[in-house]
């Protein structure tokens, strides 16, 4: 692709917040939550199938093994140290959820 016609998702705003500022958001709160609960979550710099699955350049993987299954965001190396959690040699296998999934995951842990 032309690099002139190349644009940055980060910039794309819905007038209140741009698409940058909702994902460090997002990485703040995903870290504060890991943080509250250390017994049930984890960072690594692999996935489960390094080989076939390798980590995108420049991230880590976060988790939370939540009362309905595992969440999972990749986070920019940066934050490494702000994620306050045991550190796995390999993140555990992706198991297919979806937005949705994550969403369900994630109040199932507000349940308990």
């Amino acid at each position: 692709m032309d690099k002139k016609l190349e644009r940055s998702t980060k910039k794309i705003s819905d007038g209140n917040h741009t698409f940058g500022e909702l994902y460090e958001e997002r990485t703040a709160l995903f870290c504060a939550l890991c943080n509250l609960l250390p017994d049930i979550s984890w960072k690594s710099k692999e996935h489960f199938d390094e080989k076939n699955d390798p980590m995108f350049n420049g991230d880590f993987i976060a988790g939370i093994n939540a009362p309905k299954g595992i969440i999972t965001f990749h986070i920019k190396l940066k934050y490494w140290d702000n994620f306050k959690v045991p550190e796995l040699e390999c993140a555990p296998p992706y198991d297919g959820y979806s937005s949705q999934n994550v969403i369900d995951r994630l109040f199932s842990i507000a349940d308990h």
